[in-house]
């Protein structure tokens, strides 16, 4: 079992220092949210969100991470602030290498974040969507089943099965 929150907690302490350094304001709602699957891939699905939200943020900006369990899934949506991103551009943000230019941070990356972040969902029974904020910036959602087969994500991933 993996704890969303927990996985939370510790991508928070990754990101700590670059969110000071751009005065980014980190806010947090989190409550246990336990989904079945591979530990790894479940948290560079986190840890790949919040370094985007702090990464491709503005400084004095802000991000909010949340999690949740509700019925038979655990949700985490991570928001940020950020540059105005416009529904097309975000539409195309969970296919491998795609940036958009002009974004706060854009710089490094190779625009893989959020398709890596799709496939894990996609590969543990659940889904990723991303909807671009009015005032700008990008919040994501992840929705998993709470308990996912544990051999869900092998072949999905290029896994070989034993």
């Amino acid at each position: 079992m993996v704890d969303l929150r927990t996985a939370v907690e510790d991508a928070l302490d990754q990101v700590s220092s670059a969110a000071a350094a751009m005065q980014v304001r980190i806010d947090t709602a989190l409550q246990q949210a336990q989904v079945t699957g591979d530990r790894v891939l479940l948290e560079r699905l986190v840890s790949n969100l919040i370094d985007n939200a702090v990464r491709h943020n503005v400084t004095g900006g802000w991000v909010l991470a949340a999690t949740r369990h509700e019925a038979a899934f655990a949700e985490l949506t991570v928001a940020s602030s950020g540059e105005p991103i416009t529904p097309g551009e975000v539409s195309g943000l969970f296919e491998p290498f795609r940036r958009i230019s002009g974004r706060a941070g854009s710089r490094s990356g190779t625009g893989l974040g959020l398709s890596i972040v799709a496939s894990v969902a996609r590969a543990h029974g659940g889904r990723a969507e991303a909807t671009a904020r009015p005032d700008g910036g990008l919040e994501v959602q992840v929705r998993l089943p709470a308990t996912a087969h544990p051999d869900a994500y092998g072949p999905v991933l290029g896994r070989s099965q034993a």
